[in-house]
């Protein structure tokens, strides 16, 4: 078994992102608030998480304390009851998924470098 290295996985996501990147460019505007397979969630709040993700991905190579700020008030979102999506919308704020994935895409491609 062998592991991959960094710059492989760099790759891989970025090659990842650029996939779904190439599907969701193309939706219609009523597309993006559907509900999905995944929780009901729509893609917007699919993205949307993937987003924060990445960002606390991101945070995570700057140490500990950097991810805890970057995930800290999503996780006492969640504590207090608030839904992860409700949360994800606020914390994105935008307003639509053309908008969303152009500020994910520009990330995504920043996180992959």
């Amino acid at each position: 078994m062998t592991c991959e290295t960094p710059m492989r996985q760099a790759e891989d996501f970025r090659a990842e992102c650029q996939s779904l990147y190439d599907v969701l460019q193309s939706w219609p505007e009523e597309m993006w608030e559907a509900p999905t397979a995944f929780k009901g969630w729509s893609a917007i709040d699919i993205l949307g998480h993937l987003h924060m993700a990445d960002k606390a991905a991101m945070a995570a190579l700057d140490g500990a304390e950097a991810f805890s700020a970057a995930m800290g008030g999503f996780l006492d979102a969640v504590a207090a009851g608030e839904p992860a999506t409700a949360y994800t919308r606020r914390w994105h704020g935008l307003s639509s998924g053309p908008q969303l994935c152009a500020v994910w895409w520009r990330f995504a491609n920043a996180l992959a470098d």
